[in-house]
């Protein structure tokens, strides 16, 4: 959930396009289409609506969409939700923190956001994730920019564990994406032995 007026779509588009880039030996239709969901609670410009979707188009031409399979969605809690399903009006309350009594997934959210909420480890897990991305990108320099395909590298990595993947299927992974030289690659995976 975004909680500030900032434009971020960029540094999720490229979030995307590391998780679903192509391994050696599949073709475009091994892609699947991707969705990134802006869940806003800010207060909305003029012309905002509760919700509205993005696609790739034309500047020349508006009427071409590219078929990127990519759909950008953007809701909007503190924009009226009157018209919008049952389900979408439930998501506004969740969002502005208002008691949900709807279906058995809105109560398994509502569980969830408490129980991050009040477990400090948790939570600081995810406002740093964010925190360090965004300090890597500020970092200045080839050093800097050489790093920072390194602490991606990490990131990915830890994400793949956390996730699931062995150390074996992870450290695979980073090194079909070619972030990194092999050498750096090792010295990383040596870090988690």
């Amino acid at each position: 959930m975004q909680t500030t007026d900032q434009d971020d779509i960029g540094y999720y588009l490229s979030r995307l396009d590391l998780r679903y880039t192509l391994n050696k030996g599949k073709t475009y239709r091994n892609l699947k289409d991707a969705y990134i969901i802006f869940l806003c609670n800010f207060k909305p410009k003029k012309d905002d609506k509760f919700y509205e979707s993005y696609h790739t188009y034309s500047d020349q031409d508006k009427s071409k969409q590219l078929q990127d399979g990519v759909t950008k969605i953007i809701i909007n809690s503190q924009v009226s939700a009157k018209g919008q399903s049952e389900d979408l009006k439930a998501l506004a309350k969740l969002m502005n923190n208002e008691p949900v009594k709807l279906n058995k997934h809105f109560d398994y959210a509502q569980r969830r956001i408490k129980e991050i909420n009040e477990d400090p480890e948790t939570r600081e897990k995810i406002m740093l994730y964010k925190t360090r991305m965004l300090e890597r990108e500020q970092a200045a320099g080839k050093a800097g920019y050489e790093q920072g395909k390194i602490d991606v590298a990490k990131v990915i990595l830890e994400n793949q564990m956390d996730n699931g993947s062995t150390l074996e299927q992870a450290t695979e992974y980073i090194r079909n994406l070619k972030i990194i030289p092999n050498g750096e690659l090792e010295k990383v995976v040596a870090m988690y032995k």
